[in-house]
């Protein structure tokens, strides 16, 4: 599992429900996973494992979206 520092703060700016939904998200694929890395690509979170990305997650206004890739 490797956790990164930008994800973090792409989470931290985001208003507390959300993160709570995106942690719970980031746990998830983290656990579903063994070697899931993180990055920010396209300006959203992005979850990949041997380089390929899976998952991309994204904040609005009043929702957030998960996208597998």
């Amino acid at each position: 599992m490797s956790k990164s520092l930008k994800v973090d703060d792409y989470i931290s700016k985001q208003p507390q429900w959300q993160q709570k939904n995106l942690e719970l998200f980031r746990e998830l694929a983290h656990g579903q996973y063994g070697e899931t890395e993180e990055d920010i690509k396209w300006n959203v979170p992005v979850f990949m494992v041997d380089g390929k990305v899976l998952f991309a997650i994204s904040t609005f206004k009043s929702t957030y979206k998960i996208q597998l890739l």
